[in-house]
């Protein structure tokens, strides 16, 4: 929803008139949790988990890839650069703001500029499972689809619920 809701600014009207453009929000506002790919591949799903993916150095190259790659298939590399940073850190801030379980704490949000973890001190978002490292993939498999997540999803919707819509009535009239 916050990935939606960043988009909106940019892209306006565009983003659920194309099926490029939503695609994309959605790729780019799930980016940093990408890094527990790797760690599934070793059999720790969450070894990496909130490392420099979760970072700005980190959002600054996804957007300067999504942006040279898109020159192939569009001239608004420009646009997508915005957008996958804007979407991409979108997610930063919902996990600063959110309740994190597993040590380290937070995440390395100013990678490369430092290599502290850091974490709101307040916390705006219910908690989501995902199991600690070195859990058994199957028992992550479990937390992560539990009824505890549904949950928080539930909530973080009716949270961000009124931003996105904000975002969405700029959009229109803009």
């Amino acid at each position: 929803m916050l990935g939606l809701a960043a988009a909106h600014i940019p892209l306006r009207q565009k983003l659920y008139q194309s099926v490029f453009w939503l695609g994309f929000v959605v790729l780019a506002a799930n980016a940093p949790d990408l890094d527990f790919l790797p760690g599934w591949f070793i059999g720790d799903f969450n070894r990496f988990h909130h490392g420099i993916s979760h970072s700005i150095g980190m959002a600054l190259i996804f957007a300067v890839v999504c942006a040279w790659i898109s020159r192939f298939f569009t001239q608004q590399t420009k646009l997508v650069f915005w957008v996958g940073l804007l979407v991409f850190l979108s997610h930063l801030l919902g996990d600063y703001l959110g309740v994190d379980r597993v040590e380290p704490f937070g995440a390395q949000f100013l990678w490369p500029l430092s290599n502290e973890y850091y974490l709101a001190p307040f916390q705006f978002f219910h908690p989501v499972e995902h199991g600690d490292v070195g859990e058994a993939t199957n028992t992550v498999f479990d937390k992560i689809f539990s009824m505890d997540n549904v949950i928080a999803a539930a909530k973080e919707i009716l949270l961000v619920l009124p931003l996105w819509l904000i975002t969405f009535w700029l959009a229109r009239r803009g």
